[in-house]
């Protein structure tokens, strides 16, 4: 299990919230709300949905698989070898 304090949750959260932010901020700039007629900070909150649910589902994806992805890992899961012993079933 992942141990997270209390102030590493917190800036995580308060990292999201900028971002959040800031992505509604380009939204409206860019005038990309107006082919929806949707407020910017509907698609702003739309949109970081949509990215933790990517994150849940490569999570679920490196479960499945049996592999922890980590920063300098190769990219290509082809190359990463799950099972050392076998021919990568």
């Amino acid at each position: 299990m992942i141990d997270v304090s209390r102030k590493e949750l917190g800036k995580k959260e308060q990292s999201a919230d900028d971002f959040r932010q800031e992505l509604e901020i380009l939204i409206n700039k860019a005038n990309v709300e107006n082919g929806s007629n949707t407020p910017d900070f509907l698609l702003a909150e739309y949109l970081m949905d949509c990215l933790r649910a990517f994150d849940k589902a490569t999570r679920s994806r490196d479960m499945w698989y049996g592999i922890k992805l980590a920063p300098g890992m190769p990219n290509d899961l082809n190359k990463i070898r799950l099972y050392p012993d076998t021919d990568n079933v």
